[in-house]
């Protein structure tokens, strides 16, 4: 049963999408519900956020297709990088779709981008209240990679990294709330992503474990899947997009693949398992004939610190000039900058309880980038992506979502 016609027509309703541009909707249709969707299938409590289940579209859904309100079982799998027409090849391709199954549409966070996406959908908080604003932005002192923990500008890591690690990621999550309920959980992830420091901080604990291609993730997968929550991150639609754009040939050739993963590790089992597949995000093809180089001297004269992008689509600029910053970014037509202000009076953050070091993060004047354009300073590592994400538009801000009972 797919539900997105309707999703879409009440997120316009609901004045969250306007033309070609989607603000998130982070007390309805939005990816950082997840987390609370998947403790209430679980049976646990969730302070933070709302269930998907709690919204009528996709209760009555779910009461149509026979889709229960409790699992013992959850795989959550989370694919970074696809957008509905992807999702739906996976899905009648690998015969999921014969099963008992909703599926539609959510926004992604601001900005749409990973770390961003994924504070907020295993908390259950807007980025407000998690504070992971992006891949780059100020972290005491120093423009750095919330990943990597390392400055952009010198490549240097930052002294005291473990402690920035904590300040940044050390948020109650799902995980947490299973750890607590004695719910197994584990995750299974590319082997250098499950080596990070910033993976452990988050896992606190959990079983991880580490593949290195489909092959071996579709062999731990299937003897991993039992009782609990078990969390699967796949990130090669991501780094083909990136890399080749949206129209190549290898996501069609990778979709057909996965697919044909999915038909040996999905079979039906005795006890009832929710398979819940997701994204953060999709990409947009960048033209670099619209780049808007943020190294301009009359802007960086008025620069505290460098400038913290994040895909190229977004920017924090800080500046004690804030009025006269945006006023020389208003010459731009493919760029919409705003005071800082301005994007929470929007709600592009959310709302609720603002973490401490928020507005510190994001700056002073943010960047946005429109259609297609990029935005661009000289960072010590820069790769020129044939698309990207981070901004508003449709195509990175609507991801789809399926509930699929095994």
């Amino acid at each position: 049963m797919n539900i997105s016609d309707e999703t879409i027509f009440e997120l316009k309703e609901r004045g969250f999408i306007r033309g070609d541009l989607v603000k998130p909707d982070y007390r309805g249709f939005c990816i950082s519900n997840i987390g609370p969707t998947i403790s209430e299938f679980l049976g646990i409590k969730f302070e933070e956020g709302m269930s998907l289940q709690e919204m009528k579209i996709i209760k009555n859904a779910m009461k149509n297709r026979g889709i229960s309100d409790h699992y013992d079982n959850i795989v959550l799998l989370f694919i970074d990088s696809i957008n509905d027409g992807i999702l739906n090849h996976l899905i009648d391709n690998s015969h999921l779709g014969k099963r008992k199954m909703i599926r539609g549409m959510l926004t992604s966070t601001f900005p749409s981008v990973t770390p961003t996406c994924l504070a907020s959908m295993v908390s259950g908080k807007p980025p407000i209240s998690h504070g992971v604003v992006g891949f780059n932005f100020l972290i005491k002192g120093e423009i750095a990679d919330v990943f990597e923990l390392r400055s952009v500008i010198n490549g240097k890591k930052l002294s005291g990294a473990d402690h920035y690690l904590k300040d940044v990621f050390d948020t109650d999550s799902i995980f947490d709330l299973c750890g607590e309920e004695e719910i197994n959980t584990k995750m299974i992830l590319p082997h250098q992503i499950a080596e990070r420091e910033t993976t452990k901080m988050i896992a606190k604990g959990m079983t991880i474990e580490g593949y290195r291609d489909l092959d071996e993730m579709s062999l731990i997968l299937k003897k991993n899947v039992e009782d609990g929550l078990t969390y699967v991150y796949i990130p090669i639609f991501d780094e083909i997009i990136h890399k080749f754009g949206t129209s190549d040939d290898k996501i069609y050739e990778i979709s057909l693949n996965l697919a044909d993963k999915f038909r040996s590790i999905f079979k039906v089992k005795e006890e009832k398992t929710l398979l819940f597949i997701v994204s953060d995000h999709y990409q947009i093809d960048l033209n670099y004939k619209k780049e808007v180089r943020l190294d301009d001297e009359e802007l960086t004269k008025n620069f505290v610190y460098p400038p913290g992008i994040s895909g190229g689509r977004v920017a924090y600029l800080y500046t004690d000039e804030a009025e006269e910053v945006k006023r020389e970014l208003s010459k731009y037509d493919n760029i919409t900058p705003l005071m800082a202000k301005e994007a929470l009076e929007e709600g592009l953050f959310g709302d609720g309880e603002e973490k401490k070091e928020f507005k510190e993060r994001i700056g002073d004047v943010i960047v946005i980038a429109k259609g297609d354009a990029h935005l661009y300073y000289p960072y010590k590592k820069v790769v020129e992506n044939k698309a990207s994400h981070g901004a508003l538009n449709s195509e990175e801000m609507m991801v789809p979502f399926s509930l699929i009972e095994l």
